[in-house]
């Protein structure tokens, strides 16, 4: 999605057999978006230099992460109203359980790998 054209308060939709991403842009370099995503289907499988937070809008998630330090899988649920903390640089995958509204955001530009 190219988003420098965006201006504050505009949003970008990219559609795909999963669901929907919305990308609002709240001003300079800030962003959130808001996932649609169809349950049984997966999103992120990326990691960054900055911390991820997201909201569980509603229905069920599974989230996969990689700990950096220990190399260990660790594996947690999340519905409707909870807080998710990603902390930088930790592989992650959400798959979604339920048919969701997620919303995310970051406290660095986003840059992914």
């Amino acid at each position: 999605m190219d988003v420098a054209a965006l201006q504050e308060g505009q949003a970008l939709t990219f559609r795909d057999g999963r669901g929907a991403i919305y990308k609002f842009k709240l001003g300079d370099g800030v962003y959130v978006n808001m996932y649609y995503t169809k349950a049984g289907y997966r999103r992120s499988g990326d990691l960054h230099d900055c911390n991820q937070y997201d909201v569980v809008l509603q229905g069920r998630t599974r989230l996969r992460m990689i700990d950096p330090h220990s190399g260990q899988e660790v594996v947690q649920e999340y519905g409707a109203n909870d807080f998710i903390v990603i902390p930088a640089r930790t592989p992650h995958m959400f798959e979604f359980l339920e048919d969701n509204f997620l919303l995310e955001w970051w406290d660095a530009e986003f840059k992914a790998w």
